[in-house]
Parts: structure tokens; sequence; C-alpha cells
């Protein structure tokens, strides 16, 4: 499908787009214009726009968002920010909840998101990766082999049950089954 923004055709649609992804059959957009918006597949019909409202946990308090990515298994949205940390949405409750370094995310600029296989979500940061599992934040850090690098855009993958991080001039590579587990780790309560 092709798409050129048209102030005179859809001014409802953001300008340009930091991520896109395809939800339940409708496009969900981030964007510096919007923070976040949903529309229809043809992008010609805004469904919802997420733009923050003071108090209101139904919209989305920001407009950093970079990426974006599904859980549809349970019904969840997670948005990277640079700055504001991660936002999870919930499909269900509709309603946002944030993730930040009080919940012990390493920091609050995200690089890049990754759900795998498994249903874990590995979050970059500038300071390492976090990984929610069960709904708990957990840390990959130096004192695990990471080294904190400067990240290309999509820098993480999965092959075979492992996650692989690519900076411009490192590579590397761990089995999430060989992490060891804090007992001390922070539990998320998701709202529903």
């Amino acid at each position: 499908q092709y798409f050129e923004f048209n102030t005179l055709l859809n001014k409802d649609i953001p300008r340009s787009f930091s991520d896109i992804a395809i939800i339940n059959d409708q496009i969900w957009i981030t964007s510096k214009d919007f923070g976040l918006s949903v529309h229809e597949r043809n992008l010609n019909v805004q469904v919802k726009n997420f733009q923050y409202s003071a108090g209101n946990s139904k919209t989305l308090a920001s407009n950093s968002v970079e990426k974006i990515v599904a859980d549809t298994d349970r019904n969840l949205i997670y948005l990277s920010t640079k700055g504001e940390g991660l936002f999870v949405y919930d499909m269900e409750a509709e309603i946002f909840s944030q993730i930040s370094t009080n919940e012990r995310l390493l920091s609050n600029n995200i690089y890049d998101l990754l759900l795998d296989s498994e249903g874990t979500l590995w979050v970059l940061t500038g300071d390492g990766v976090n990984y929610l599992k069960d709904q708990k934040v957990l840390n990959v850090t130096v004192d695990d082999g990471f080294v904190v690098a400067s990240y290309l855009d999509s820098a993480m993958h999965e092959t075979d049950g492992k996650i692989q991080i690519v900076s411009s001039n490192r590579y590397q590579t761990f089995d999430p089954l060989d992490l060891y587990s804090d007992p001390t780790v922070y539990q998320l309560y998701f709202a529903r």
C-alpha cells in the first residue's frame, strides 16, 4: 500500500511516522505529530487519537514515542520513548501505564524493543537491556557480560531462541535461559 501525506485529503494522518504496526486490522502509528494514533487500513480515516490530556490514563503522556510492539496474545501494546521510558497500553481496559527507572528500567532512553517467541519483551536502553517476563522487570548489564555500545535502529533480533544485539562495531548474543534471575525483581501490575 502506498501513502503520501496530503493536508487537504488526510489532515488527521501524521505528517511523518516514527513506527507503524497493523494490530487487529487497524494501522497504529507513532509520530511526533500525534504521539499515537489509530487508523483504518486505507489510512483515510483516523479511528482514535491518544494525544495527552492531563490526568487521563486513557491518553498517552508522551509525544516522543519511537517504537511500537504489539503482544496480541496478552492484549498489550508496548511503546518505547526517548526520555520517558516504556508505556504499556492495555487494549481491554483501554488505559496506559508507564514503566521507567522507578520500576527498575535501566534507562528511560529506549533504543529498541523485541517481543520474542516465548512472549518476553526485551528493552534495549542506553545502560543495558531489560526484559519483562511474567510482569517482572529484569536486567542484563555489564555484570552479565553485556557491553553497552552505540546501537543501530532495529538492533535486537531473535534467532533459534537466542537474542542478538547489534551495534555499529559489535555483535552480542545470549541465550535467555542462561540469564541469572534476580530474586529482588520489581513486580509490575497492569491495571485491568
